[in-house]
């Protein structure tokens, strides 16, 4: 997987907004279930860095709010554009009706249900 080290960094992010010292007030998070196998690392990638991408358009919108809010350190994150960049560039290489395409289709549908399931398993 290259995002890997990116992928350390924002759980470590998310971990310290949800920490009690960052006014997370110690929030319990409850996790999705896992998968029932691993997702190809191509897969991964592109969930990862796709969410970069989502992730800056909310900043957007929080730097925007008035009053100036508080800016969560996940927010703060390199988006990593030169990553996304390269990747696209991989997966413009992969034939779309091929079988390796189908299967990643299938591993990013189900790493979207993991993100469905760990907004869903949060309390209101």
């Amino acid at each position: 997987m290259a995002a890997g080290a990116l992928v350390g960094e924002l759980l470590a992010r998310l971990d310290d907004d949800l920490g009690a010292d960052a006014g997370g007030a110690g929030r319990a998070v409850h996790p999705a279930p896992p998968l029932a196998r691993p997702l190809d690392p191509i897969a991964a990638d592109y969930l990862v860095l796709g969410s970069r991408l989502g992730t800056e358009v909310l900043r957007r919108e929080l730097m925007a709010q008035t009053p100036p809010v508080a800016i969560p350190s996940y927010f703060l994150a390199c988006p990593a554009p030169q990553m996304w960049r390269g990747h696209c560039t991989l997966l413009d290489s992969i034939a779309p009706t091929s079988e390796q395409a189908e299967h990643l289709i299938r591993d990013v549908i189900a790493g979207y249900g993991v993100f469905r399931a760990a907004a869903d398993a949060q309390p209101d």
